[in-house]
C-alpha cells in the first residue's frame, strides 16, 4: 500500500500513513441514524487535520533505549540511594575520621537528593535531568574541593558525566537516547 498524500510505502495494511499519519482506510464504523433523522448529521467524519501523528496512537512513534543506557542509569541510581544510606547512617563517623566542616555532609545529602531526581527525569526522557546532573556533578566536586575531600573521588562525579553521554549516544538511530530525549 502507498500514501496517496505523501507517497510513502507502507507495511502491511495499516489505518494510517507511518511516515505522515494520513488515513488510508476510511472509519470501520459509521454511526447509524436513528429513525426520522438525516444522516449527513450522524455520519461520523475522519479527522481531516494537517498532522494526526500526534492523535493516532498507530503512527505515534514509540521511544526505545538501549539496554546498556537502562542498566546504567539504574545503577547510577542504587549508587546515589547507597551514599544516601551510608552518609544518613554513619555520619558521625564520618565527619571524625574525615574531619569534614559540619555542612558538608547535609550539603551532599541534598545534592544526593537532587542527582537522584535527575537520573529519574534521564529514565522519563528529559533532557533537563542531564544538565541538572551536569550542574549537580559540578556543585559536588565544589562542595568537596572547599571541604577538603579526596579530589580523585571528585573527579569522579565528572567522568560519570562523560559516561553518561556517552552512554546516550550508543547505538543506532532507533535506540540512541540523547536525540529522544525531550
Amino acid at each position: 500500500m502507498i500514501c496517496p498524500k505523501c507517497g510513502a510505502a507502507q507495511k502491511g495494511e495499516p489505518n494510517f500513513c507511518e511516515k505522515c499519519g494520513f488515513r488510508l482506510k476510511p472509519p470501520e464504523q459509521e454511526l447509524k441514524p436513528a429513525a426520522g433523522l438525516d444522516a449527513t448529521f450522524v455520519k461520523q467524519e475522519p479527522n481531516n487535520t494537517s498532522n494526526n501523528m500526534a492523535e493516532n496512537p498507530e503512527t505515534k512513534k514509540q521511544k526505545k533505549r538501549h539496554g546498556c543506557l537502562t542498566a546504567y542509569l539504574v545503577l547510577i541510581l542504587l549508587v546515589f540511594v547507597s551514599v544516601i544510606v551510608y552518609y544518613t547512617a554513619d555520619a558521625s563517623i564520618l565527619k571524625s575520621t574525615l574531619k569534614l566542616p559540619g555542612w558538608t555532609i547535609p550539603a551532599e545529602l541534598i545534592l544526593n537528593i537532587l542527582e537522584i531526581i535527575c537520573v529519574i527525569a534521564l529514565l522519563m526522557w528529559k533532557k533537563w535531568g542531564f544538565w541538572g546532573y551536569c550542574g549537580l556533578a559540578a556543585a559536588v566536586l565544589i562542595v568537596n574541593i572547599i571541604s577538603g575531600a579526596n579530589i580523585y573521588l571528585s573527579v569522579t562525579g565528572l567522568t560519570g558525566i562523560a559516561i553518561t553521554y556517552g552512554m546516550l549516544n550508543i547505538g543506532d538511530k532507533s535506540d540512541k537516547g540523547w536525540p529522544q530525549l525531550e
